[in-house]
């Protein structure tokens, strides 16, 4: 899988991110179960560029810049229906929050 430079980011209830994520993305292991591929992506070796101003826009306005989040993924799991074109994936991430010096999420 690779990351796109149109790709969109939802978190929750709120509006939706505009993201370039160009240059991310991982191998994952997959199984075929007629038209089903299940895929199971190794998360030590999945790469999400990090949200912040370079990158992102929220409804229109570009990420203010002592703003950033770095993506630590734990899961991405799920499948592709081959004959529909239907993708249903599962994705968990530690989102780690830096503004400026000013705040540092810890790890």
């Amino acid at each position: 899988m690779r990351t796109l430079h149109d790709s969109e980011l939802a978190v929750a209830i709120y509006p939706t991110f505009t993201y370039n994520a160009l240059g991310g993305g991982g191998l994952a292991k997959a199984t075929q179960d007629g038209d089903i591929v299940h895929l199971t992506f190794d998360p030590a070796t999945l790469n999400i560029p990090d949200v912040n101003y370079r990158n992102t826009t929220f409804m229109g306005v570009p990420m203010a810049p002592p703003f950033s989040i770095a993506v630590q993924p734990r899961k991405l799991e799920g499948f592709v229906d081959r004959k529909t074109g239907k993708a249903e994936l599962t994705f968990l991430a530690d989102f780690l929050f830096t503004a400026g010096p000013l705040y540092k999420a810890n790890e």
